[in-house]
């Protein structure tokens, strides 16, 4: 069980971000704080098909205007 809960958002997936960050978010939700992406952003249209698969539930935007208007509750951003 988790002792909480944080929503977050990351803006840019390329290299760093898919290779590292989200395979460490992954990691860390087997511990006692759960991480949550419930958005992405990125310019690449390959990279955004890329984070809806690693992310299915999360909403992935074309840019950064996209992003912010959603930002409600997030406590964590990642920006690449």
């Amino acid at each position: 069980m988790y002792d909480r809960t944080m929503q977050g958002a990351i803006v840019g997936y390329g290299f760093i971000a898919s290779q590292g960050h989200a395979p460490g978010y992954a990691e860390h939700n087997r511990h006692h704080v759960r991480v949550d992406i419930v958005a992405v952003a990125d310019i690449c249209e390959a990279r955004r098909r890329e984070a809806q698969r690693a992310f299915p539930m999360a909403v992935v935007y074309e840019d950064l205007d996209g992003i912010s208007k959603s930002c409600s509750g997030w406590q964590l951003m990642r920006v690449e």
